[in-house]
């Protein structure tokens, strides 16, 4: 894709789908995650005292890959778009920085949850018998939300470098595994709730690698020269795009805590 000489019109139906696309796999596979456990009674209650928490990570889930998006597009039109040699200075900072950035804040959020989550289960009340599946389940999730990111941001960098094609099948079969994995283990091997918590992890480690393969082939990710400095631009993005996003996702989730 041209995103410099190419038609505004086609450009924008190219992107919009993709980013669609993107944002909807998250909640079909929380549909499919709810019919598939069928009536676990005890497994549906957790699920939903965790709709809150869910909605916290999606909203900084498209605030990181939607600001890493701009800021690859944005350096592949400027011209540092060598694909075929090293790609520097931000483009190649921006990928970096993104994936430390996603991991930083995704340890950090997980150690908050970690020291928080008895607070949230006496908030809701939640029963004895359920409060070790509800703490149990929030803590792994926080972990698997770790590789959760670092796949959105390897998918959002596909489609900043305009590989719309590449992106959406990536996005797709994703959700089909999720799906499939769910399937096996609640079914299968009886696992429960925590068959949302290995399928989430499994999924995404593997087109997590699966990505990281893809920009290697296009030599994106060069393994000489790497410069790790902090690029200004990529922060300005991430102030002016990311943050505003997250913010408007963040009154869902207050609204989800307090009136659960």
């Amino acid at each position: 894709m041209d995103f410099i000489n190419g038609h505004i019109n086609k450009l924008i139906f190219k992107i919009s789908i993709p980013l669609i696309l993107a944002s909807s796999v998250t909640i079909i596979t929380q549909m499919f995650n709810i019919f598939l456990l069928g009536h676990d009674e005890q497994a549906l209650y957790v699920l939903s005292l965790y709709i809150p928490i869910s909605f916290f990570l999606t909203s900084l889930i498209e605030a990181l890959q939607t600001s890493n998006q701009v800021v690859i597009s944005y350096q592949k039109g400027s011209g540092n778009n060598k694909i075929h040699t090293y790609i520097i200075n931000g483009f190649l900072i921006g990928l970096l920085v993104s994936i430390g950035i996603g991991l930083l804040v995704s340890i950090g959020m997980g150690l908050l949850i970690f020291i928080t989550a008895p607070l949230i289960a006496d908030y809701y009340h939640v029963k004895d018998e359920d409060r070790m599946l509800f703490l149990d389940y929030v803590k792994w999730m926080m972990v698997t939300n770790i590789i959760v990111i670092l796949n959105v941001i390897v998918n959002s960098s596909l489609r900043g470098l305009g590989k719309i094609n590449i992106a959406s099948i990536l996005n797709i079969l994703f959700s089909l595994s999720n799906i499939a994995l769910i399937f096996f283990f609640v079914y299968f091997l009886k696992w429960g709730l925590y068959s949302i918590i290995f399928s989430n992890l499994i999924s995404s480690a593997a087109f997590l690698l699966l990505g990281f393969i893809i920009l290697i082939r296009l030599n994106v990710i060069p393994f000489k020269k790497l410069s790790l400095r902090l690029e200004s631009f990529y922060l300005r993005k991430l102030k002016t795009v990311g943050i505003p996003i997250f913010l408007s996702y963040l009154f869902i989730f207050i609204s989800t805590l307090f009136f659960q």
